[in-house]
């Protein structure tokens, strides 16, 4: 280490810019360093600026060629930092990498460069391209701007982070591909109408064109070259509620909203009066996701989220967290409890995924001293999902039936112990066993592969829906529930699935067809007062179906 340290401290090397493209931006400092210097590398040769190297003499090794052979940018800019410092390394004398622009504005390779070569580098800045290009577009930046690579841009698996109050310059949009990639950034937070400028040649001379389009003609636009650039004028402060939406906008609302001039209810509100709307809004979007309605989905998402930025801002106002501490805390709970993506593991199955999950989270509950598996169930869980998370933890370490049929004997044994039970008619007991049953019932739906407030909810929207179309036929009779007698009601139960079943088919096929089948089961099985409704004379009532309304 003290070897390396001391080999640091003799390297002699400048990162320096060499403007936005004009030649008179190149700084007179940055000509005498490359005058002095043993070695002069360029990221590129394909920049105007390198016409007043040629112009003083400067021998220098463009990086032209890296390009054709890396496979990726991330390569090739990590290529490059290595080519320079193993260069600085080699001996005395200095050496100079220069960069288009300035090299801290949007240079990975500078940014690679730098984090190895640490303090040992010197920095010659020079205009930006971004401040040239806001220039060329006369877009007014007052509040600053962003700076963004095309390249970063098209590689990012989510959109990174838009901020609609101020200018965005996206440079290096080479060529039609590049700016396909922009336009399906920029689409993620802007209407494919809006309007954004399209800069070749920033500063140059001659050759500067500014073209204004709309996001969604951005991979038309003819002529683009690697002196291109893409600005975004800020959003004006009206569109921004109605064609923006981001993560600071979010809180900055839920923020007024708890303001002294905000909402008097949001005002009130603490951690602890929140809980019932959260877990509310938890139960809405597992609805929503059960109906299969993606704008249903959308919205619940965004009802939930607003939980979390409550939790959240009453947090900071408290000064105990903020969203940052929520979100690295998350971050670091993920690349923890992942080894075998974030580490050096490999883990393949999702059985073992599971199990070391729970390792880990032990681990961080109570380190090296045991604890219990059990102690990983949160006590705030509803009982069916707490069931179903203490069987698999069980099952993790080999502790659960090993087919589903010892486990449909269990259940039958379970209600053996009920029926046992009712005849001695204690109530304790009773509770004891039925408790027994849904936990046998719960552990049947996870050997079967199905999660069992999933099932139960199926099962509850669909006597919801059924005892809907009984209430509908009786109002349609014009006689009340209450008023009839069990046979009846067992009548409209049965014909109740039946139009449930034409209600499915009519989602998709359309209304007439279906109303006129539901007419012909009415008369050939339905209920009388279905009978009545489409005028026939026979009274008839549908045949009992076995058992009690509860059986249902």
């Amino acid at each position: 280490m003290k070897e390396l340290a001391a080999t640091k401290q003799k390297i002699k090397l400048v990162v320096a810019g060499l403007g936005p493209g004009a030649p008179e931006e190149v700084p007179p400092r940055v000509i005498e360093e490359c005058l002095r210097a043993r070695k002069v590398f360029l990221r590129t040769e394909r920049h105007p600026s390198v016409i007043v190297l040629k112009d003083h003499g400067v021998s220098y090794i463009s990086f032209d060629f890296l390009y054709e052979t890396a496979p990726d940018f991330s390569t090739l800019y990590s290529r490059m930092a290595q080519e320079v410092l193993s260069a600085a390394e080699e001996g005395p004398g200095s050496v100079v990498y220069l960069v288009p622009g300035n090299p801290l504005v949007a240079e990975r390779s500078v940014e690679i460069l730098l984090e190895k070569a640490g303090s040992t580098a010197e920095v010659i800045g020079a205009r930006s391209f971004a401040e040239v290009v806001l220039e060329a577009a006369r877009v007014p930046a007052p509040s600053g701007y962003v700076v963004l690579d095309a390249y970063e841009v098209s590689q990012q698996k989510h959109p990174p982070y838009y901020a609609p109050d101020v200018p965005h310059v996206i440079g290096q949009v080479h060529d039609k591909i590049t700016a396909s990639w922009v336009k399906l950034y920029l689409m993620e937070f802007l209407p494919p109408s809006a309007r954004v400028f399209v800069v070749k040649s920033a500063g140059i001379k001659g050759s500067q064109s500014v073209r204004e389009v709309q996001i969604s003609s951005l991979d038309m636009v003819e002529d683009i070259d690697h002196l291109t650039a893409v600005v975004v004028p800020a959003a004006p402060a009206e569109d921004r509620a109605t064609s923006l939406g981001t993560w600071l906008e979010l809180l900055s609302v839920v923020a007024e909203l708890r303001s002294e001039h905000g909402c008097p209810w949001d005002r009130e509100q603490t951690h602890e009066s929140l809980i019932p709307f959260a877990l509310e809004e938890a139960y809405e979007l597992a609805a929503a996701i059960l109906s299969g309605r993606t704008d249903e989905i959308v919205e619940e998402l965004g009802d939930l989220l607003l939980q979390i930025v409550l939790h959240i801002q009453i947090g900071r106002e408290q000064g105990r967290f903020s969203e940052r501490d929520v979100i690295s805390g998350i971050i670091r709970k993920l690349i923890f409890r992942h080894p075998h993506v974030f580490g050096h593991e490999t883990i393949s199955a999702p059985e073992d995924v599971v199990r070391r999950w729970e390792q880990i989270k032990r681990q961080e509950k109570h380190g090296d001293q045991p604890g219990s598996l059990m102690d990983s169930v949160g006590g705030g869980l509803p009982s069916l999902l707490m069931a179903q998370k203490q069987q698999v933890l069980a099952a993790s370490v080999g502790f659960d039936w090993e087919r589903p049929e010892e486990v449909l004997e269990k259940v039958k044994e379970e209600i053996g112990e009920l029926e046992k039970a009712m005849k001695e008619g204690s109530q304790t007991s009773i509770g004891e066993e039925i408790g027994d049953v849904l936990y046998a019932v719960v552990n049947l739906s996870r050997h079967l592969g199905q999660d069992a407030e999933t099932c139960l909810r199926r099962s509850v929207d669909k006597f919801s829906a059924r005892f809907k179309a009984m209430e509908e036929q009786a109002r349609a009779a014009g006689v009340k529930l209450e008023d009839l007698d069990q046979k009846t009601l067992d009548d409209l139960w049965n014909a109740a699935k039946s139009w449930k079943d034409l209600d499915q088919k009519s989602d998709s096929e359309g209304g007439g067809q279906i109303e006129q089948e539901r007419a012909g089961r009415a008369r050939g099985r339905g209920c009388r007062f279905d009978q009545e409704r489409h005028g026939e004379s026979d009274k008839r009532l549908c045949r009992r179906r076995p058992g009690s309304v509860g059986q249902r």
